[in-house]
């Protein structure tokens, strides 16, 4: 049965909780007074259904930041679009801050694994990671909306523990460093030199300037 908590006072000022019980709660709902879970099971089965009509024709999102569990997601439908006999182009939209670097060189790996060529095109904004992917797209299949922010910039991280750990960690977040940059050079046609000046600090740009800078082949109208 549903209980509310109310207090009420007695003389010598001691607070006294007393349970009302509310007799009618099947009646509530019958009502629907708690339709959350309801609404959120038919949103899933809606989502699911929009998710299968696009990866249908091939169009995949990829919409958040970039973990583990995004990278799977990517992988598994890029593999699955693999194993049909029909091959043809994959569009990967993408709106992402970034996020681990990792992940997103799987998606990268698996972008180069792919049979079906993989276009990219970015909506809203495509940071770090995702600025990353969005130019390992197939070359003259990379575009923008007009109105994304496009922002590149060196691998963050940080570093703690004995000297030897800090050390080892550092090597690694050079090394993630040099690796990014040398993409971002191939992926624009820029030299090594620009790209690790340019990522120094955040470097955001709007969709003309990616396509001017190299990021991206077309602006998507």
């Amino acid at each position: 049965m549903f209980c509310k908590n109310t207090t009420i006072h007695n003389n010598n000022n001691n607070i006294i909780k007393k349970k009302i019980i509310i007799k009618n709660y099947s009646k509530i709902q019958k009502n629907n007074f708690f339709p959350m879970k309801h609404d959120y099971i038919n949103y899933k089965k809606y989502f699911n259904e929009i998710e299968k009509n696009l990866l249908s024709k091939k169009i995949i999102p990829l919409y958040g930041a970039f973990d583990d569990y995004l990278a799977e997601n990517i992988i598994f439908k890029i593999l699955y679009l693999n194993s049909l006999e029909e091959l043809s182009n994959i569009l990967l939209v993408i709106n992402s801050p970034g996020g681990s670097v990792s992940s997103g060189l799987a998606i990268l790996d698996i972008i180069n694994y792919s049979q079906n060529p993989i276009d990219t095109a970015c909506i809203a904004m495509a940071a770090s990671m995702g600025a990353f992917t969005l130019s390992a797209g197939n070359l003259n299949g990379r575009g923008s909306f007009p109105n994304s922010r496009i922002m590149i910039h060196q691998p963050l991280g940080g570093a703690r523990g004995e000297t030897v750990d800090i050390e080892s960690q550092s090597n690694e977040i050079l090394y993630y460093k040099l690796l990014l940059s040398n993409y971002l050079s191939e992926f624009t046609k820029k030299n090594l030199k620009t790209i690790m000046s340019d990522t120094d600090r955040d470097f955001f740009m709007s969709a003309n300037e990616a396509l001017n800078y190299g990021l991206i082949d077309l602006i998507i109208n």
